[in-house]
């Protein structure tokens, strides 16, 4: 008997399904291959202007201003923060708002169990100082300005959580005048390293009469070890050229970067004459267009405090002040805990979405707590299943 062909319904019907099952098929054996490193894990898009990232920088001004030295004997030299007149200045000239000036920032979103949503935030007191303690009832959270029920918030370790990996250069300064200082550099160093996480990059850069790339960036801590001890003070100071040479190291990288720059001196050939090619407001503009932060640590008495500040001020960093190497330590400590690898002021916090749909769509969190406030956005999970 002769099979009956099939009607044009049924051919209709068939050739809406197959497609449908085949992109089904494909997901489903992608998954058979198991979840990949990163699977659930959000890397938070903060919204400009919000105070959960650095602002685009606007052109370079046309003249930059010279941060004013305090007269002599107005302030005993401290280790920390400098203070300086015109500091707060420069910041709202440039409108880049400086690391410090944050006091809540989103590191990283976690969707792996939605939708309940973990996120990794910093939390900074009123002066600045990581604050080691939060009231649970003081956070107020919406997604896509409906409000959201918040059920923890918990002290954590960045290193165990998601955020963005962290692309750095520490510029370290080795001319001959550092040799007495040295040894704490490399101890100090060696520790700020181990604050990193394992997908974290650094390069390192020592820099006399020219700048010389001691290591690539690399994730391998034996490597930056290595480097770490092959600095060796010699020859004058080639400070600008040094900035330039970080910069390009890190232009192409995406993601989160900042530079560490720490001299005991000022740009000189040794007669008091700059040793650089590079002008400073060239270096400067580079980091600008390039959006790197630079922070910058004052060793010593000898330093050019004005110039320092100047970098930090204009690329949206922050400078610090160490009268002697045994304050090293706490310094880059200070520096670690603002690129969200210190140990205290980061919490976990989980809510759960009451938009449970998963629909691959964008999400806009903003959590606020006393007078700070954080916005992000994270994509939802897509259901696999096409019915």
């Amino acid at each position: 008997m002769k099979p009956k062909p099939l009607s044009f319904g049924v051919l209709c019907l068939v050739m809406a399904i197959v497609p449908a099952q085949a992109e089904f098929l494909t997901n489903f054996l992608s998954l058979l291959k198991g979840p990949s490193a990163t699977e659930g894990i959000a890397i938070p898009r903060p919204i400009s202007g919000s105070g959960a990232e650095r602002v685009e920088s606007p052109a370079p001004p046309e003249s930059l201003t010279e941060v004013e030295l305090p007269a002599a004997g107005e302030n005993e030299p401290v280790a920390g923060k400098a203070l300086s007149s015109k500091s707060e200045t420069l910041q709202s000239e440039h409108s880049i708002p400086g690391w410090d000036g944050r006091r809540l920032n989103i590191l990283g979103i976690d969707r792996t169990d939605f939708p309940d949503i973990l996120v990794l935030m910093q939390v900074k007191d009123h002066q600045g100082l990581p604050a080691l303690q939060v009231d649970l009832d003081g956070f107020q959270l919406t997604e896509d300005e409906a409000p959201q029920p918040v059920f923890d918030v918990g002290p954590c370790t960045p290193a165990r959580y998601p955020g963005e990996p962290l692309s750095l250069v520490l510029l370290v300064d080795t001319s001959g005048s550092m040799q007495k200082f040295i040894d704490r550099v490399q101890a100090s160093i060696y520790r700020f390293t181990q604050k990193l996480r394992d997908d974290d990059q650094l390069a390192l850069v020592g820099f006399c009469n020219q700048p010389v790339l001691i290591t690539p960036l690399t994730s391998n801590k034996k490597k930056m070890l290595k480097g770490i001890y092959r600095l060796n003070p010699r020859g004058f100071t080639a400070l600008y050229d040094s900035l330039y040479m970080g910069v390009e190291n890190l232009s192409s990288c995406g993601g989160r970067k900042a530079i560490i720059l720490l001299t005991d001196g000022k740009d000189d050939d040794g007669t008091g004459a700059q040793l650089s090619r590079t002008p400073l407001n060239n270096a400067i503009m580079a980091a600008q267009r390039s959006h790197i932060p630079v922070f910058t640590i004052g060793l010593g008495e000898e330093i050019s405090q004005s110039t320092l500040e100047k970098i930090a001020d204009e690329t949206g960093g922050e400078y610090l002040f160490a009268p002697n190497g045994a304050d090293l330590d706490d310094l880059y400590s200070e520096i670690a805990s603002e690129l969200g690898r210190g140990d205290e002021g980061y919490y976990r916090l989980t809510y759960r979405a009451t938009e449970s749909h998963k629909d691959g769509s964008d999400r806009t969190i903003i959590i606020r707590y006393e007078d700070a406030t954080a916005i992000a956005t994270y994509p939802a999970p897509k259901k696999l299943w096409p019915f």
